[in-house]
């Protein structure tokens, strides 16, 4: 007999939030990955397996399970700062906007000839102006001595030397910048994963599922493709633990939950 009534086919979109567990293990503020094309768990449950010795057959005669646990993995389309930070493990920062002044400039590298190309210290500069080191400081001439090729990546190019004595030093303001530092991040970060399901399969309207990975620590990306001819995206992957606070509620189990948010079919 066929079962023609109550099928409930999946097919899966939805939102992953993100948020970093306390030392009690409970979430904290929620933040979402954005787009993702996919996202993967793998339950992972290696068992032992037992031959007897007494058959002449050596069959195996017991399975014993020794270890449970899971990956994850899931692309990412969004480089939003939470994002990167974990694709680069790595902290965000947030750099407050300043100025280098006559007292305490920003010096370029000696030995540079027409052409070379100088990256200020900090991004996003305005109100530059170049001197040189003589006992009297001359002024580099802008379109003269110098060009700016970018302004918010602070890129300068040297077009004429003339008698200016190096190294050269720049005066200017610089906007605030969000950064992300690389391979910073406390190697004890943990993460709460919900994600905020819909099956879209659903009858007659579209299912809520949620699913929630209580403890996981993410790897950093393998790749970074910085250039692409279509639409970027990253992969990130994670290893799921077992919760033992929660591991104790029939309601949680150790790892992970399925949530029929809108009732089965």
């Amino acid at each position: 007999m066929l079962d023609t009534i109550n099928t409930n086919y999946f097919s899966g979109q939805g939102e992953i939030m993100l948020a970093k567990r306390s030392a009690a293990g409970n979430p904290g503020s929620f933040f979402m990955v954005g787009n993702a094309p996919k996202f993967e768990v793998t339950p992972a449950i290696e068992r032992r397996e037992h031959q007897e010795s007494r058959s002449g057959h050596r069959l195996t005669d017991k399975v014993q399970t020794t270890t449970k646990g899971g990956t994850l993995s899931m692309t990412l389309e969004d480089i939003r700062k939470d994002n990167v930070a974990l694709l680069l493990s790595g902290s965000k920062v947030t750099l407050a906007s300043g100025s280098f002044t006559s007292g305490a400039p920003d010096t370029f590298p000696s030995g540079l000839v027409v052409g070379s190309i100088v990256k200020l210290a900090r991004p996003n500069a305005s109100s530059i102006v170049i001197k040189d080191s003589a006992g009297t400081p001359a002024t580099l001439t802008l379109g003269t001595h110098y060009r700016v090729l970018d302004a918010a990546h602070s890129l300068i190019e040297i077009l004429s030397l003339g008698a200016l004595v190096q190294p050269f030093k720049a005066e200017y303001s610089y906007a605030q910048t969000d950064v992300v530092t690389a391979m910073t991040a406390n190697d004890d970060d943990e993460y709460f994963l919900y994600f905020a399901g819909v099956n879209t399969e659903g009858t007659p309207t579209d299912q809520k599922i949620g699913f929630q990975i209580y403890r996981v620590v993410f790897d950093a990306a393998e790749v970074l493709s910085l250039i692409n001819a279509e639409q970027g995206s990253f992969d990130l992957a994670g290893r799921i633990l077992r919760d033992e606070a929660r591991s104790a509620d029939a309601n949680f189990g150790g790892f992970a939950r399925w949530d029929y948010v809108t009732a089965n079919a």
